[in-house]
């Protein structure tokens, strides 16, 4: 689950797992380039390096987002709350 900071809106982001026995260790989450929130969890220090990401993605053919073997990515500046240690 992904919270923002008391002081910004409440916004919440629901991850699932086929291995809840992972939930302990998590330490990110993935969200696509294209999801709707991503520009809401992206910081303000961060929103132009996301928003390069996001254009740069949406120029890749869903072959090459999926058939690569090194994963692409970058910190958001969201931090996500584990749901069993809620830290």
């Amino acid at each position: 689950r992904y919270s923002t900071p008391p002081s910004a809106e409440p916004l919440s982001l629901k991850v699932f797992t086929t291995r809840p026995d992972t939930l302990f260790g998590a330490t990110y989450m993935v969200v696509s380039p294209e999801h709707p929130l991503l520009d809401q969890i992206a910081s303000a220090e961060l929103k132009d390096d996301v928003k390069a990401y996001v254009e740069a993605a949406s120029r890749k053919s869903d072959l090459e987002r999926t058939d690569v073997k090194d994963k692409t990515g970058l910190f958001t500046g969201g931090d996500a709350v584990k749901p069993l240690t809620q830290n």
